[in-house]
Order: C-alpha cells, then structure tokens, then sequence
C-alpha cells in the first residue's frame, strides 16, 4: 500500500515538474534579443562575441554591439571566425546584419598558416551580396596568416556592405589579397579607413587587397604596406570603381607599386596620395601600372615632393602647396560636400572626418557672392557661367552677371544648359546686368527644352537684362526650343534679347523662348527660327495665362504649320503692344501682335503710341525701358544697351 502511495506521489511530482520547466522562459541567447531586424541578438563581451562563429545557423541573423569588447584572451586560432569558405561545395557566409553601434573591438589576434579567409568576418555575404557590417571599429588588431589567402582585420572575403568601419593601429599579414580592412572585396565599403600596418607577397593594399567587382568610395588610409607585386596605399589591385579616397601611408614593394593602387585596370576617379612610394618597376606616385584598354583616372593627384615620385601610370601630379590648394580640386565639388580643405595648411580631408577647413561646394566654381537676392553669385567667366548647369543645388540661386562672356569655347553639347530638364529646372534669379552672352552654341538631336535655360519653372523665378549676341541653337529633332529659354512655365523674363544667329527644333520653336506659361515683357529677338510647327519669331507657343508685353521679333522664321512672326501658337495667353517685322520675317501672320513694315518698325512713334517707355518720355512715372539708337536706320534697344562707336542716338562714327 505504502509503495503504491510512493509511486502515485512520485508520479505526481513528475508531472508537476514538468509541468513547471515548461513554464520557465527559455534561456536568452547571447546577451538577449531574438537575432531578428527589429530586435536583434544583443553582444556584450568577448564570449558572446567568439559564440557567433561557433554556431552557423545564426550567420543570417542580426547582431548589435552593446559595449566595447576586449578580445585579447583569444590566441593563435582560438577565436572562431565568423563565416567560412572551404570549396564551391562546402562555405556557408555571414548574410546577417552586425551594427558596431559606434563600439569598438580591441586586440583581435589570429595566427595562422595555410588557412584562407581569415579576419573577424571570413566569408560575408556570399553570392546574395546582401549582407550588412557597420559602424565599428577595430583597435590594434594583430592578424598573421602566413601563407593564406583573402587577408584583413575585418573582413577576409567581402560580398557585403561595410560602412562607417576602420582600424586604428595593429598589423595584417599574409600571402596574397591582403589590405588592412578587407583582403579581397566584391561588394561595397563606404566611409572607412585603416591605419593598421599591412604586408604580405601580392595584391597588398592598405584598405583592401584586392578590389574586384566592388565599389570603395569616401575611404582612406594611412597604413605603410609592404610587398612584391600589386601594391598600393589604398588597394593593391583595383579592378573596378575607387572614388573620393585618398592614402598617405609609405608603400613599397617591387612590381607595379602605386601610392594609392598598384594595379589598375578599373576606374580611378576624384582620389589623391601623398605617401612616400618605392620600387623596382612600374612604379608611380599615384598609380604603379594601368590596364590601356580598361583602365581610366579621373581628377586625381598625387604629391610630387612627399611621394618622391616624378611620374605616374595615371593621374596628375602635383607640388605639396599645389595639393593643399583649393583651385586643385574644382573637378571635386559637389553639391552635398565630400570633401573639405584648410587651405594652404593640409590636404582634402573627406567630411565626414570633421577635420578643420571649409567644404569644397559649388561656390568655389563662382566669382564669390553668397546666392541670395541681395547677394548674388558673381559670373566673371565663362566657365563660371558653365558650372551653373553642373549642380542642382544653384538652380534656386541667385545670380549676377559682372562681365560681357564669350562662349565660343563650347560646342556642341558641352556646354551645360542652366536648367536642363525636369526636376532639375531654374527656379532662381539671374541678372544680366546689362552684359551680354556671345556666341552661345548647342548642337544636338532628340532632346528637349534647349537653350541658354532649358527648363524655368517658379514663380519668383527671374531672367532679366541679358544680351545674347550671335546665339546658334541646332536641335535637331528636339521640342520646346529657344535661344534663352526652352520651357518657361512660370517666372518672368524681362528686357533681355537675342541680337543675330539659325535657332532651329522640331515642335515649339522661339526666337527668345520655345514654349512660355509665364511672363515676357520688354524683350526682343532678330534671329532667324525654323522648325516643323508651331515656330516664332520670339515665342513658339504662348499658353493659358502667359503674357508678352511690349516685345518685338525681326528674324526670318519658317516652318510647315502654325508658323507666326511673332507667336506660332497662342492658346488663351495675353499678348499686348508687341510687334513683328513683316518683311524680313517673311510671315504676315502671327497668332498674336501687330505686323509692322521694316520702315514702321524702325520709327520710334510705332512704339511711343503703344505705349512703350523710351528714353525722355517718361509714361506714367515709369522708368526708361527703350531707345532709338538712329530711327529710320535700327530697331528700338533696350536703354542699358550702349553702343561700342559713335554717339548715343546714331551709330555714325562721331565720338
């Protein structure tokens, strides 16, 4: 009876153990979280960190660092290496997610011989690519592989994404494919750096290794790399893209040996060395040796005096105080800063350093001035003028014309229209000042809004007082063309002209503007404008709630259909005391204005009578807009206009 008692009791207990595991929580991984993107596992020492290689299933899970860890206590090949790659059918990469969160991991150390893919991280991302290692640091890391292959304190073989990453002192040592952050990478660094020393026999770099099929942008390093053949300061062997880097570490080796790549058959672009560089052959300041068939070097320098180096297998080479100029580098400005500069006392620094200077931006392309209304850009030059086009960021700006400019250095697409195309449109000011434009020329096919201005479109947007002498715009095939705008949808354009120069497009051709839903007034055009339908002499197409007020068009125009001497199309726009030429425009229509003979054009009561302000008449307490230069011999001019001979009213030679 007793022993039946004992084995019921027993039994109970048994159940109500059970019954009481089950109700426990299971025990935390790592130091808590579930390895998910929005809740991932939690590391907060080196043990929990050495756990993450030891188990596999867990290198496609999310990972935050929650505290600096010390890695010291792991020796020789005692830390597990995170993500592995053996043969084609036995790898298995880290695909997760590792957010440093601005900790850092100090003193890890790996000894080894014959063994690849070695650093923290050995394999990342695998073919996906879709793996993610950032913000962390590494601090005096010591890695020595000996003979292995795919080398580097973070990452040995990179499919990834590693971003906001560095190393700071320690060492890196192997075979080949060795770089102070990452032996051999196929996927994409960005804002990262390495200061550790890096050696080994070939494709020796002090970021990477290797570059193939990857990206490294807004790098540098200041490592010292030695090795045998494909070395360089920043990457020992690019075969892809390496942009806004810079290195200024000592780099020797004996076979293509570069102060920033040692081999180079991919595209170099915006990057610069300083560093010291020594070698047997094929051996330059910049580059060691470039590829003639794939290679390309774009807007990069090297130092001439520190480099010890004369000449290099692409780049330009530059004195110390030519480098630490700030006209250097206008191939580099941006309009979101990456670079900066404290002139005359360092190099280009990458912004994101925070390094003492000021950002290399658009306005060092520009006579001064800060963009406002009330302080304009200033345009001496004309490649001043041409930078505008270049950067979205000026296209709300202001600006101000200090100089007559001759454009006759552009031809056919290269010059960068203001305004180009939608979203990036004029919404700015620009006074012409009373100066003139010469020479203006774009040539091509199959594109639209062409002209001085593409694309204007804001209503404070506003071009003013601005001569264009001899424009010649050739569009081919494209629509909404002019010689100053091509599409002007809101805004206003006043008391400019275009003097002279075959505007010609397809559909919406003007003289002055293509297409206008804005405001002209006080404008005119004399050059001739051909195109297949809806052609004018000053506007192509006038639309809705646009206006032209006191314009007038002389040039011939022509075209299939909707052609006028004044306006092609106007469709419900306002078109007030404004005139054409009928005879040398070879049009007796126009879709609004007033055809005037050659003879009534060139008398100043044409224009008085209308209404239109000259020079003494004083209309309505109004400022003089117009003058007649020698009536019955020009046309009216605007009044800032000023003859080069002659006196002010006849063009007769009299002083």
């Amino acid at each position: 009876m007793n022993e039946t008692r004992n084995s019921s009791l027993l039994g109970k207990i048994t159940v109500l153990v059970v019954i009481c595991c089950c109700a426990l929580p299971a025990q935390a991984k790592y130091g808590g979280g579930t390895g998910e993107p929005n809740d991932p596992y939690l590391i907060y020492d080196a043990n929990q960190m050495n756990t993450i290689g030891a188990d596999s299933n867990d290198w496609d899970k999310c990972f935050i660092l929650m505290a600096d860890i010390d890695l010291s206590g792991y020796t020789g090949t005692s830390f597990n290496i995170i993500g592995y790659f053996l043969d084609w059918d036995d790898n298995k990469p880290f695909t997760g997610a590792f957010d440093g969160n601005n900790h850092t991991i100090s003193d890890f150390t790996y000894t080894s011989t014959g063994i690849d893919l070695i650093g923290l991280f050995g394999y990342v991302g695998g073919w996906e690519g879709n793996a993610e290692i950032k913000d962390l640091g590494l601090i005096d890391p010591n890695v020595d592989a000996g003979t292995g292959y795919y080398v580097g304190s973070l990452v040995g073989y990179n499919y990834g994404t590693i971003t906001n990453c560095y190393v700071e002192g320690g060492s890196v040592a192997g075979n080949n494919y060795v770089g102070g952050l990452v032996g051999v990478n196929v996927g994409t660094i960005t804002n990262c750096y390495s200061t550790a020393s890096v050696s080994g026999e070939g494709s020796v770099g002090g970021l990477v290794g290797q570059n193939e099929e990857g990206t490294i942008s807004n790098c540098y390093s200041s490592a010292d790399v030695s090795g045998n053949g494909h070395v360089g300061g920043l990457v020992g062997w690019n075969s892809d893209t390496i942009t806004n880097c810079y290195s200024e570490g000592f780099v020797s080796g004996t076979n293509r040996v570069g102060g920033l790549v040692g081999d180079n058959d991919g595209t170099i672009s915006n990057c610069y060395s300083t560093g010291s560089v020594a070698g047997t052959s094929d051996v330059g300041g910049l580059v060691g040796h470039n590829d003639e068939q794939y290679a390309v070097v774009t807007a990069s320098f090297w130092d001439t005096q520190t480099s010890g180096q004369a000449t290099s297998d692409g780049g330009t080479g530059k004195t110390t105080a030519q480098m630490q100029t700030v006209r250097t580098f206008i191939a580099w400005v941006s309009c979101e800063p990456v670079w900066t500069i404290d002139e005359g006392k360092d190099y280009p620094r990458l912004a994101w350093e925070n390094a003492p200077g000021e950002p290399i931006t658009p306005q060092l392309c520009l006579g001064g001035g800060s963009g406002t209304q009330a302080d304009p850009y200033l345009i001496y030059t004309a490649e001043q003028l041409n930078a505008i086009g270049l950067f979205p960021c000026l296209l709300d700006k202001h600006f101000l014309l200090c100089a007559d400019i001759d454009l006759s250095g552009f031809t056919g697409t290269s010059f960068n229209i203001i305004g180009a195309s939608w979203p990036n449109v004029f919404r700015g000011g620009f006074d012409g000042n009373g100066h003139t434009i010469s020479n203006f020329t774009y040539s091509s096919t199959e594109t639209d809004f062409i002209g001085l201005f593409g694309y204007v479109d804001g209503g404070d947007a506003e071009i003013k007082n601005l001569g264009l002498i001899d424009p010649n715009v050739e569009a081919g095939t494209g629509n909404r063309v002019g010689l100053l705008v091509g599409r002007l949808s809101r805004g206003t354009i006043s008391g400019c002209y275009a003097e002279g120069g075959s505007v010609s497009g397809s559909f919406i051709v003007g003289g002055l503007v293509g297409f206008s839903w804005g405001t002209i007034n006080n404008c005119y055009s004399t050059g001739s404008v051909s195109g297949t339908s809806a052609v004018g002499g000053l506007v192509g197409v006038n639309f809705l709630a646009a206006t032209i007020i006191d314009c007038y068009a002389t040039g011939s125009v022509t075209g299939n259909e909707n052609v006028g001497g004044l306006v092609g199309v106007n469709l419900e726009g306002e078109i007030t005391t404004s005139f054409w030429d009928t005879e040398t425009s070879g049009q007796t229509s126009s879709d609004g204005g007033t055809g005037k003979t050659t003879a009534e054009m060139q008398m100043m009561n044409t224009f008085t009578d209308a209404g239109w302000d000259f020079v003494g008449e004083r209309i309505n307490g109004s400022e003089d807009i117009w003058m007649m230069t020698c009536e019955g011999m020009s046309y009216p001019k605007l009044s800032w206009w000023q003859p080069v001979l002659g006196d002010y009213f006849c063009p007769d030679g009299v002083d």
